[in-house]
């Protein structure tokens, strides 16, 4: 109701309250996602985001590798190394049966910027 009147922010609280009633239906973040969108709130759009992979279980790899290769990207554009590799390491802690050379390119560029080549 609160999208067919327009009004973004009360859909957003809605949506919110939806998820913490059910924190792992994809379909509500998402949902979510488009209206923080729409509403310019770029940085809600990621932390929502990486509530998500943070909730999603092993068995939702396919998941959590699409949206935390999202975020890493997000975040390395905004030079935001460490929530860069906070969203990779969902990855490589839950599903590490879904990893491609992709996913390991993509954390070692991550940690060769954060200077942490230990861990390379």
């Amino acid at each position: 109701m609160s999208l067919e009147s327009g009004d973004i922010k009360q859909a957003i609280t809605c949506y919110n309250k939806a998820i913490q009633a059910n924190p792992k239906d994809i379909n509500l973040y998402e949902t979510r996602a488009r209206l923080l969108d729409r509403n310019g709130d770029k940085r809600a759009y990621l932390k929502g985001f990486l509530k998500l992979i943070h909730q999603l279980e092993p068995e939702d790899g396919e998941h959590i590798i699409k949206y935390a290769k999202m975020l890493a990207k997000q975040y390395m554009e905004e030079n935001n190394n460490e929530q860069a590799l906070e969203a990779m390491e969902n990855i490589f802690s839950k599903c590490s049966n879904f990893i491609t050379l992709e996913e390991v390119n993509i954390m070692t560029e991550i940690l060769i910027a954060l200077k942490n080549l230990k861990d390379v």
